[in-house]
């Protein structure tokens, strides 16, 4: 899962007032919703979907794969990426 720009999920918390006070002639704007709960499980729905696809195709049919890991730190912030790289039956192409 990867969530750009390094910052956390409770952000949205802010986001969203900041949503409607940037466009405030806008209705879209004024019902925008999407504090830090709702944006976990966004992140964790959209994560979820990756792991299932994968066990699809490398796990359940023991297709080869190679997977390779790299923590880092960005000041308070610990990440573990985890890039997995197999062939999709789909395409036929080399995925991660």
């Amino acid at each position: 899962m990867v969530i750009e720009h390094n910052l956390p999920l409770a952000r949205n918390d802010h986001y969203s007032k900041l949503v409607s006070r940037m466009f405030p002639d806008s209705e879209i704007a004024r019902q925008y919703a999407c504090g830090r709960t709702k944006a976990t499980h966004i992140a964790y729905s959209v994560a979820s979907h990756s792991v299932d696809r994968l066990k699809k195709a490398v796990g359940l049919k023991k297709a080869p794969y190679s997977l390779a890991t790299d923590g880092s730190s960005d000041e308070e912030d610990k990440f573990f990426p985890v890039l997995i790289t197999h062939v999709d039956e789909e395409t036929g192409r080399i995925t991660t």
